[in-house]
């Protein structure tokens, strides 16, 4: 955890495009951000109040800022959490409105210098290194590739085949970059930010979730012969879907979380109902799902059924067959009535 920031600041101001258009040192102990005259910072900004926050300095030098009760609050941007008051530390990062305000001090070590040769411009090694985003969504999506691969190599039982890794190794992260764009897209719509890696990061997440999931209702499925196993996977799975869209929600609209919840947690009870009704009607027309993957012989804790006490299930049910038999067969209705 990053300490206290008590030095002298500088704050950068970043537009909505995304371009640094000032840095401001703050002189004193209070320093008021806002769209309106009488703050110590303008801010050009119609999202943005009057009067939207203040940082001053406690007793101990320590810095904070208290957000003014402005209409559309202030976000702390290392965790997209609306705040209204927050201790400092090196490097912190809010936004009000549509604005960035990056916090520095005079330890910030800023990029290499260019270099000019002739008339081009060559630059020097690059000293900014990717954010903690980034490397978690990336291995994220790693993970999910390993683990696709995994479930593929269970259910082989033929001759494996590289194009079957390739195809399905690819695909689902794939799949979880186009799903992750379209988001960063709708984000980018709304609040004027793409934030595309932390939508990455997310539904990698919930992939990795659902997959394990799914492992363990299998394995305790196969280990203690639960009837209900499927409809549990099922009813967690629409659980893991719902978090997902609350997480990837919370990113776009900060500021409507407790909605967003409330509209997703509504849409997953309705799947959940809906998916059960139709697994019960699945269930009574068709024969039950059998296990298609190779898992460990010793897992199962019930003995097998031996043949004998198989067969005598077998026969204690033929009175009962017997008298179906004999009973006359329905008659079926047709267009023109009964037919025979």
């Amino acid at each position: 955890m990053s300490e206290p920031l008590t030095a002298a600041i500088w704050i950068e101001v970043t537009s909505k495009a995304g371009a640094l258009t000032m840095r401001q040192r703050i002189t004193g102990d209070t320093f008021s951000v806002g769209r309106g005259y009488q703050n110590d910072l303008i801010v050009d900004d119609p999202a943005v109040s009057p009067a939207h926050i203040r940082f001053s300095r406690d007793e101990t030098g320590a810095w904070w800022i208290d957000d003014l009760a402005s209409d559309n609050g202030t976000v702390d941007m290392s965790n997209d959490t609306r705040v209204s008051r927050l201790q400092l530390t090196e490097n912190a990062a809010l936004r009000i409105g549509h604005t960035l305000l990056t916090v520095r001090s005079s330890a910030f070590v800023v990029p290499a210098t260019t270099r000019m040769t002739g008339g081009g411009v060559q630059t020097a090694t690059a000293t900014a290194t990717p954010s903690r985003v980034v490397y978690y969504a990336f291995t994220a999506m790693l993970l999910v590739g390993a683990t696709s691969a995994l479930s593929i190599w269970l259910k082989q039982t033929g001759e494996s085949k590289l194009a079957i890794y390739v195809f399905g190794v690819i695909m689902l992260p794939m799949i979880a970059l186009g799903w992750a764009l379209a988001w960063a897209l709708v984000t980018r719509i709304v609040a004027a930010r793409g934030q595309f890696f932390r939508h990455l990061l997310i539904v990698g997440v919930a992939l990795l979730a659902m997959s394990l999931i799914g492992a363990l209702v299998k394995y305790a499925d196969y280990t203690f012969a639960l009837v209900n196993a499927s409809t549990v996977e099922s009813a967690v799975t629409w659980l893991a879907i719902g978090a997902l869209l609350a997480a990837h929600l919370r990113v776009v609209v900060p500021n409507r979380v407790r909605l967003a919840l409330v509209v997703v947690g509504v849409l997953i009870v309705a799947a959940i109902s809906m998916d059960y009704v139709l697994k019960e009607e699945r269930q009574r027309l068709q024969p039950p799902q059998i296990v298609t993957s190779l898992l460990p012989s010793f897992l199962p804790t019930k003995p097998p059924v031996s043949t004998t006490r198989l067969f005598e299930a077998i026969n204690a049910l033929k009175p009962d067959l017997e008298e179906e038999r004999k009973k006359d067969p329905p008659q079926q209705q047709g267009f023109g009535g009964d037919v025979d």
